[in-house]
């Protein structure tokens, strides 16, 4: 169970929810999500361990499309060290408890990294040393990503402005230069967060419409997500720019055209504070 909800796509997907729920606090945690799979998958890349050969996942006889799913959400994309599973849900749930400060949001932040690494050690897919550096490489993101929220608008002043903007452009580049998986997806998904943040604001509205909204935007990016990363449309040969293109308008929809229109979130310009 652990390696499942551990998945990005399953982190990417609750902080989705929250951003429409929980707007400030959703944009944090889904910032700093992504940036975590972002890194995690740089790190795989670049150091190119392999995972060990030894699964105990039996994928014989199950159709492409399910084996597809398995292979996302228990086994995994690529080489083995970070443990992606580790390192996300590290970053989530530290994140969490420091925008909340409750002691159960910490108690989380201990205990659920510790079982989801447990848990890819005993199904083989990584190794003790993959899944201690990932609960590391994940706990600092969200420490060093709280600072960044919480600190660089009062320290940085003006510079703030276009020391994000430029950031995610040059990761956007990067992403296009690089063959990694995803992480043109991931990519195009950070503008749209930062779009989001900039350009909304919460309306006033019920909890039930805030429920009722962020599953219906939870469904158009994440099949969207799933449909681009599973390369369902392979036959295509979509190019990655085409694929961050056809992310970035599914989370625009998402995120911004369909909270507009439920009246969830209202557009504003909010210059940056000082």
């Amino acid at each position: 169970m652990f390696s499942i909800i551990g998945d990005e796509l399953v982190y990417v997907a609750i902080s989705s929810m929250i951003v429409l729920i929980r707007r400030e606090l959703g944009i944090r945690l889904l910032s700093l999500v992504l940036i975590s799979s972002f890194l995690n998958i740089l790190l795989k890349y670049w150091l190119g361990i392999p995972r060990p050969n030894t699964y105990l996942v039996n994928l014989d006889g199950l159709p492409d499309i399910i084996k597809n799913v398995i292979n996302m959400l228990v086994i995994g994309k690529g080489p083995s060290l970070p443990s992606g599973h580790a390192q996300i849900s590290s970053t989530f749930w530290l994140s969490l408890a420091l925008s909340t400060r409750g002691a159960l949001t910490y108690t989380c932040a201990l205990v659920i990294p510790i079982l989801t690494s447990y848990s890819r050690v005993a199904l083989r897919m990584h190794s003790e040393v993959d899944v201690v550096i990932g609960m590391l490489v994940g706990y600092t993101v969200s420490l060093v990503g709280h600072i960044m929220f919480t600190k660089t608008v009062k320290y940085l002043g003006r510079v703030n402005m276009y020391l994000k903007p430029t950031l995610l452009l040059i990761t956007f580049i990067l992403s296009q230069l690089l063959t990694y998986p995803d992480i043109h997806l991931i990519a195009g998904l950070l503008i749209v967060v930062w779009i989001v943040d900039k350009s909304t604001f919460t309306a006033e509205c019920s909890t039930m419409r805030r429920v009722f909204t962020s599953t219906l935007s939870l469904i158009v990016i994440s099949s969207t997500y799933l449909v681009t990363s599973l390369n369902i449309i392979s036959n295509y040969q979509l190019s990655r720019f085409l694929e961050s293109l056809i992310i970035i308008t599914s989370a625009i929809i998402a995120f911004i055209i369909i909270p507009v229109k439920l009246n969830v979130f209202k557009l504003k310009y909010r210059p940056e504070r000082h």
